[in-house]
């Protein structure tokens, strides 16, 4: 790293030697998960979480073969920790009741309300883009074409103004528990999503959103059916013309 110490000596005195000293003490074991912070938002001049787990993950090994600890249960160690840093970096804020829009009160009126802004919420927000992600990264892996990976980043964004108009509705106090789920959904879903739009700046991550994808599209499906049901013990139906009828026809 140019420091002037040679690598085998930084580390055994526990020191990085990826980093110019002297502030350039290794992570330990203990803290090797804790490898980054969102990426959603990251500068060209920071690192990747792929750059931090390979730097870690090097000066870790290193660590442990010169000090002749290089066993199965360490490397074990290793590999978990590697998990719980891309667990850690890709998890979505969760919101709670607090964060919600919740009304003092509730008539048959307002919750037949509450059903056509969530469709309105969730109508505005959805394009072409929101239909095809995983299409449209496999077609930019395909061709490389810089326009398709585009649409999976304008997708994510989608996601997100979507979750903020979910926040934003009004809702009766007897369906907290299902708009809270439709919301924290829609979130996860939608970090996928923005996840899945790093695939040549983050691989790690990109990776990690991928696997996520198909729970969160799930996740929304279920916060879906919970509220027809709702809908439903309410008896409360919507016209064809009325943007809450998808909550009617159902799914």
């Amino acid at each position: 790293d140019g420091d002037g110490t040679s690598d085998g000596q930084e580390t055994k005195e526990g020191r990085d030697p990826n980093v110019a000293g002297p502030d350039d003490k290794l992570k330990s074991m203990a803290n090797f998960g804790e490898t980054g912070t969102d990426t959603s938002s990251q500068s060209k001049t920071e690192s990747s979480l792929t750059d931090a787990i390979a730097r870690n993950l090097y000066t870790n090994y290193s660590v442990l073969k010169q000090s002749g600890e290089l066993t199965p249960e360490n490397q074990a160690k290793i590999n978990e920790a590697l998990g719980v840093s891309v667990e850690q970096i890709i998890r979505p804020k969760l919101y709670v009741a607090s964060d919600l829009n919740i009304a003092t009160g509730e008539t048959p009126a307002s919750i037949k309300k509450y059903g056509n802004d969530v469709a309105t919420a969730i109508h505005n927000n959805l394009n072409a883009n929101t239909q095809d992600e995983a299409v449209n990264l496999t077609n930019y892996l395909d061709k490389k074409n810089p326009a398709d990976l585009k649409k999976v980043a304008d997708s994510a964004e989608s996601y997100k103004k979507m979750t903020l108009a979910l926040l934003s509705v009004s809702l009766p106090p007897s369906v907290i528990e299902e708009h809270l789920f439709l919301v924290n959904s829609v979130n996860f879903f939608g970090r996928a999503v923005l996840g899945m739009a790093q695939i040549e700046a983050d691989p790690v991550v990109a990776l990690a959103s991928l696997n996520n994808y198909p729970q969160g599209a799930e996740k929304i499906v279920v916060a879906f059916r919970g509220l027809i049901s709702y809908f439903a013990g309410k008896k409360i139906t919507f016209p064809e013309e009325e943007a809450g009828y998808i909550f009617t026809k159902g799914i």
